[in-house]
């Protein structure tokens, strides 16, 4: 297999496992394509927005930091990195030194809990070797310094990456490869927590300094069982963490996941997941799979699985909660307008397309829900579409909400669907910068007037086909506003490890050339879901349009259209 992949993640989660199959065929199409990332393993978590009203700033910060303490005395990581954060944007000056250190300590922890959640790296490191560790160490290191897009500030770095080291050590009971005495880890958590991080040079500019660094930590660990290979592997991972939110290394575990689900394939039970309050929300059941046969639902609450509470679980946690081997049984309890109902579920192959829902929503207006950008996305769309004509469409919802992005090449090519000529994106390296362009397009192309679905969750590639509709004028865009995520990553292998480095690599523009990045995209026109609601985000064969305002709206907009030309093909916003 190639060292280099570019390739994809995306959300929502979809709980699997290894399957051999899936490595084998993937790897003919490892080597080309750009990947568009919202981070779904380790560092994407969806907690729930908080609710602030008027209140006297004084008591609120202390309010947040209750809160934020009981969290960390629970474990409960993320949701201490969520309050120490908000808590901060109501601190008076004297406090916020405290408080930033909280949420640093907090957001370390959520990291290094996340990425070892698997269990892989944990069993990583009971086989590999010291020599191939501080390889991999190396390894890492190199591919940083040649290929990341961005600032590399060592002395922001550093400090990060030692911090995640401190909370790994202080997580080593359960974290650790082996079981280790507990003074001895005592001992080994007092050494990490001595190291000088304030004392650091200024400047650090050296990269060498992670290799000594390694070395250090070996001395260190020769007084227990922690072994000499985790320093090497854990520093790795930290460092990877430190450089962006997007960037990290995949455990083992993670990758073969990752390879699993772009296809479409999955083992599972054929549900995915959003994380908007206490439990995770079903958005959208797969066709003919374990869930969809047992009668799960768009918009049930996910309460327990396998006699598991999900309350308040991180969505790392509920993903191996679901996770399982390919023909076993999973028993989940979940709420549905107040009813509680309980269904086994079976763990299978499912497979699971791009394009869900194509419908009829009247006897002129079809309707399309895209879940992803993958391989075959444009071609599903088009068979789709199709068929949507061939039954009397002659206008198109695009829903795109929730779409967690994917492959960059699969969003130019559903965008050169619509769109005849001029440029769909272009993406800037260190060192190059690639226009996409509509003509270079190998699917059929229509012409039928189109609005586009988007929400707050709507990211990354779907953000570059949602960006091209609207910049050539060729769809009216409806909805919340999107995500705003602008850079690549790529999927590097580790020669001789069975982890891979997803790596910030480029940034990429829109037609405009206005970057959306931390932004988000503005629809044309704003639809924002009643308070409370959960319905209206999840895309339901069955729902009617009374309960989704907006997509109720897309289909006035497209009447409306329609009454005002005289073929789609004059179609312009």
């Amino acid at each position: 297999m190639n060292q280099s992949a570019q390739l994809f993640l995306r959300y929502p989660i979809k709980p699997i496992v290894y399957s051999p199959f899936r490595i084998s065929r993937m790897q003919s199409f490892l080597p080309v394509f750009l990947v568009l990332c919202v981070w779904i393993f380790a560092r994407t978590h969806r907690i729930p927005a908080l609710s602030l009203g008027a209140a006297d700033p004084a008591v609120t910060v202390r309010d947040f930091l209750e809160k934020g303490h009981l969290a960390i005395q629970n474990s409960q990581w993320q949701y201490a990195e969520k309050w120490f954060d908000q808590a901060l944007l109501y601190a008076e000056e004297p406090q916020k030194g405290e408080i930033h250190q909280l949420l640093e300590w907090s957001r370390a922890n959520s990291m290094v809990e996340s990425r070892h959640m698997d269990g892989s790296i944990r069993r990583y490191m009971e086989t590999i070797n010291p020599a191939d560790s501080q390889k991999l160490l190396a390894n890492i290191i190199q591919l940083i310094r040649k290929n990341y897009y961005g600032s590399l500030e060592l002395n922001r770095i550093v400090p990060a990456t030692l911090l995640q080291l401190q909370a790994y050590v202080g997580n080593s009971d359960r974290l650790c490869p082996s079981s280790s005495p507990l003074h001895d880890l005592y001992k080994q958590k007092e050494a990490i927590h001595s190291l000088p991080i304030q004392d650091l040079p200024q400047n650090v500019t050296d990269w060498n300094c992670f290799l000594a660094l390694e070395e250090n930590l070996r001395n260190l660990s020769d007084y227990n069982s922690l072994g000499d290979s985790w320093p090497a592997v854990e520093l790795a991972y930290a460092l990877s963490n430190s450089l962006d939110k997007y960037s990290y290394l995949l455990s083992p575990d993670q990758y073969r996941m990752m390879l699993d689900q772009l296809g479409g394939f999955y083992v599972g039970v054929g549900i995915d997941l959003v994380f908007e309050g206490e439990y995770p929300v079903i958005f959208d059941v797969v066709p003919r799979s374990s869930a969809d046969v047992q009668g799960l639902q768009p918009g049930d609450l996910l309460l327990e699985a396998a006699g598991t509470d999900l309350h308040h679980l991180s969505s790392a946690q509920v993903k191996k909660v679901l996770a399982g081997d390919e023909g076993t049984s999973l028993s989940v309890t979940i709420s549905r307008n107040g009813e509680k109902i309980r269904r086994s579920l079976t763990r299978e192959l499912v497979d699971a397309p791009s394009v869900r829902y194509a419908k009829m929503l009247s006897q002129d207006i079809g309707y399309l829900r895209v879940a992803n950008f993958d391989y075959d996305t444009a071609l599903e769309m088009q068979k789709s579409i199709q068929m949507l004509e061939k039954n009397g469409a002659d206008a198109l919802i695009l829903d795109l909400r929730s779409n967690g992005g994917g492959i960059l090449t699969a969003a130019v090519d559903a965008a050169g669907l619509f769109i005849k000529e001029g440029i769909l994106v272009t993406v800037h390296t260190a060192e190059e910068q690639t226009e996409y362009q509509a003509e270079n397009h190998p699917f059929a192309r229509f012409d039928l007037p189109l609005v586009v679905l988007v929400d707050k969750n709507t990211a990354s590639a779907a953000e570059i086909f949602a960006a091209a509709m609207q910049d050539h004028h060729r769809a009216f865009l409806l909805g919340e506003k999107t995500f705003g995520k602008g850079v690549v990553q790529t999927i590097f292998q580790i020669p001789g490890s069975p982890a891979a480095l997803c790596l910030t690599t480029a940034c990429f523009l829109p037609p405009s050339g206005k970057s959306f990045h931390e932004r988000g995209i503005t629809p044309d026109i704003l639809v924002k879901r009643p308070d409370n609601s959960t319905k209206n985000t999840f895309s339901n064969p069955s729902t009617s349009l009374a309960e989704d305002p907006v997509l109720c709206k897309g289909m006035y907009l497209l009447q409306r259209e329609k009454e005002n030309i005289q073929t789609a093909s004059s179609f312009s916003r």
